[in-house]
């Protein structure tokens, strides 16, 4: 009878003291939308210290009969000064040359300089083959600050 009166009085008790309702949960705040990262950007390269030469010249040329050629100059942003000169095919020479250009007879190069800034420039010289049969090779090099690149371009033209 014990047991009866016990279960008896944990259900009385149950229905006095009522269990707390749940209370919904509240509603999380709205969360501002997260600014989207920036896109990262690529780091320009930099610039390489080199200056670059470019030879152009016809595909052919005539025993006796002169020939333009033209060598466009890009020198780096860092250049203080430079230099071309170009040694042409034995018996040539070179005349007509435009921003001080010389020919250098005991040396057989035509040569430019000394330039102290960075613009690009285009030097053009006339050309007048002598004494070749077949084709003949350029060989002339860009002095930078003191550092020597070769001529890019066309190095050899056939007759």
């Amino acid at each position: 009878m014990m047991r009866f009166f016990r279960n008896l009085l944990n259900l009385l008790l149950k229905l006095l003291k009522p269990e707390p309702e749940p209370q919904p949960e509240p509603e999380p705040e709205p969360q501002p939308e997260p600014e989207p990262e920036p896109e990262p950007q690529p780091e320009p390269e930099p610039e390489p210290n080199v200056i670059r030469a470019t030879r152009v010249l016809p595909d052919t040329y005539v025993d006796g009969t002169p020939i333009k050629m033209s060598i466009d100059v890009v020198p780096a942003s860092t250049t203080v000064a430079w230099a071309l000169e170009d040694a042409l095919p034995s018996g040539w020479v070179a005349s007509n040359m435009d921003h001080g250009g010389a020919w250098d007879n005991v040396n057989k190069k035509a040569k430019w300089g000394l330039f102290f800034d960075q613009a690009p420039m285009t030097l053009h010289a006339t050309l007048t083959p002598a004494g070749n049969n077949g084709p003949v090779t350029f060989n002339g090099v860009v002095s930078a600050d003191g550092v020597s690149y070769p001529i890019q371009g066309q190095n050899q033209i056939n007759q």
